[in-house]
């Protein structure tokens, strides 16, 4: 689906080795409103995916470090 945005003038960057052009859309305040909660409900979405997974992970690295304390206590136990 091609994007049907209406583009202003470009602002133009100038590095060296290179320019730079950004095109940004004109939006009504509806259409930006919209957008801004998509981006949010994504960001959103990201973290809770990022801290369940590191929540998991720091849970599995857990087992797997408590495993290893407990098989260099059992020879001190005997």
């Amino acid at each position: 689906m091609k994007s049907q945005d209406v583009y202003g003038e470009p602002t133009i960057l100038k590095y060296p080795g290179m320019t730079v052009r950004v095109y940004r859309p004109i939006l009504t305040d509806e259409e930006r409103a919209r957008r801004m909660k998509r981006i949010e409900q994504s960001a959103a979405a990201l973290l809770i995916e990022y801290y369940k997974r590191k929540d998991k992970d720091a849970a599995v690295n857990n087992a797997y470090n408590y495993g290893q304390r407990e098989e260099k206590r059992l020879p001190n136990l005997l």
